[in-house]
């Protein structure tokens, strides 16, 4: 849900500003060291300072992920994650891997996005030479059975049964009807038809096409001076054999040359209103003026909210989604029936204002330091910083996307702002999907162009 907005390789990656306030000119980050190895078969492995020496945190990354499942298989690579760690290996059943972990206390969770799968855990320090032995076993010799695809994929289905909310549903239909045949445009989970034309052979595919230690990451925070825990990874992960990755070529979703607009049919006690359209890759030039965007719209939703209704409080946030292609920027609110007309022409108006330059000087620098004070609170965190390092990778950003964070920012102008608006978000080209009750909002918003109203 939209947050509630208030009226007023060497060297690597611990973050330690000198500085609690962040100035105008914001400073570099200082980093201190990590230790990068890898194995012969190009599995890598980041060991970052501990802050405690007692829990070990870790991530594990494989780039590739759910922008991968063939066209009318969605949600094969989300089956495929859930059967690795859910299931037995060659050498033990299920139930003994799940006894084990939790006798050595161990946390571990699972993520599946559009551009890599992600593996993190927690576990004391004591047993991370064993936890790390047991993902091994579950990743390079997963036993991959017809009961376990069975159970796997039934409780998908009844996951896929549940209604959506009105504003899943509304970013359900704003990601497809704006990313259109590209993959992001489509649900990472799957869709009931989906999941129930898979087979197990479709999921074998998958494994081999993408669980490659060539294209795997594992970052964690672990002293390893005496090099002890590296060398014990060899035998588990050494024979896990390399390939070449499948290539990143889909095809990049196009703008929209008109205004669309959606409206969702809902009976929910507030409306939803999701606007935006297709924006930059993480790698982009771009990307900084869009997060400093991001930062200046969630602080102007209070004023929209005193303008209309004289609140000081506003359900929203606008957020930019950056990958490895062109991804999407969102403004989404949380508001009244009989205000949704308001809303949406407070911020289309606001963002004409934005590209002609008409940018307050004070929130755009309010705007930048939010961003960097953001991306500074994910580093503060140990998990935080397994994951932004990991996600550097990812996009080739490297180390310089984390030390020249702040500077990069810092060098933004507010014409840049207007640029992207201008390139990226012209009001007669965006989406704009809307969830709530037809007969009450249809009016309202019709006079913003013609409405398809979907029930």
């Amino acid at each position: 849900m939209p947050m509630k907005v208030p009226g007023r390789c060497g060297a690597l990656l611990f973050l330690a500003l000198s500085l609690t306030h962040i100035p105008d000119s914001l400073a570099q980050m200082s980093i201190s060291r990590i230790q990068k190895k890898a194995l012969l078969n190009g599995f890598e492995v980041y060991f970052l300072p501990p802050q405690n020496r007692e829990i070990s945190q870790f991530v594990f990354m494989i780039k590739n992920g759910a922008a991968f499942d063939p066209t009318e298989k969605w949600g094969v690579t989300n089956l495929m994650l859930r059967m690795l760690l859910n299931g037995g290996t060659r050498a033990r059943s299920s139930e003994q891997i799940k006894q084990d972990l939790q006798a050595r206390g161990a946390r571990v969770r699972h993520r599946v996005e559009w551009d890599a799968l992600f593996i993190s855990g927690e576990v004391p320090s004591s047993q991370l030479k064993d936890v790390l032995s047991i993902l091994a076993e579950l990743i390079v010799n997963p036993d991959l059975t017809q009961e376990h695809f069975e159970t796997e994929r039934t409780r998908m289905l009844k996951e896929l049964q549940i209604p959506k909310d009105p504003n899943s549903r509304a970013q359900s239909i704003f990601r497809k009807r704006l990313f259109g045949l590209n993959p992001y445009g489509r649900p990472i989970e799957g869709t009931p038809v989906s999941v129930a034309s898979l087979t197990l052979v479709d999921v074998k595919i998958q494994y081999q096409k993408l669980i490659l230690p060539n294209q795997a990451q594992l970052a964690l925070h672990y002293d390893d001076s005496d090099t002890r825990l590296f060398l014990s990874l060899g035998r588990p992960w050494g024979g896990w054999v390399r390939s070449d990755p499948a290539p990143f070529t889909f095809r990049k979703a196009r703008p929209s040359a008109a205004r669309r607009i959606v409206l969702v049919n809902s009976s929910a006690s507030e409306s939803v209103i999701r606007l935006g359209g297709l924006a930059v890759s993480k790698s982009d030039r771009y990307y900084y003026p869009f997060k400093i965007l991001e930062h200046y719209l969630t602080l102007s939703l209070p004023d929209w909210a005193r303008e209309i209704e004289d609140s000081n409080q506003i359900q929203g946030s606008a957020r930019l989604s950056a990958m490895q292609l062109p991804g999407d920027f969102q403004i989404t609110l949380q508001v009244a029936h009989s205000r949704v007309g308001d809303y949406l022409r407070r911020c289309l108006s606001t963002l004409d204002l934005l590209a002609d330059g008409e940018i307050n000087p004070e929130r755009f620098r309010e705007a930048k330091e939010l961003a960097f004070l953001d991306l500074k609170g994910k580093l503060e965190e140990q998990k935080g910083q397994l994951f932004e390092l990991l996600q550097a990778n990812l996009y080739g950003l490297g180390v310089s996307h984390l030390v020249n964070y702040g500077l990069r920012l810092n060098r933004v102008q507010q014409r840049q702002i207007s640029d992207v608006l201008t390139t990226y978000l012209k009001g007669d080209s965006l989406l704009i999907v809307v969830a709530g009750p037809a007969a009450e909002i249809s009016p309202s918003i019709s006079q913003f162009g013609t409405v398809q109203i979907l029930n």
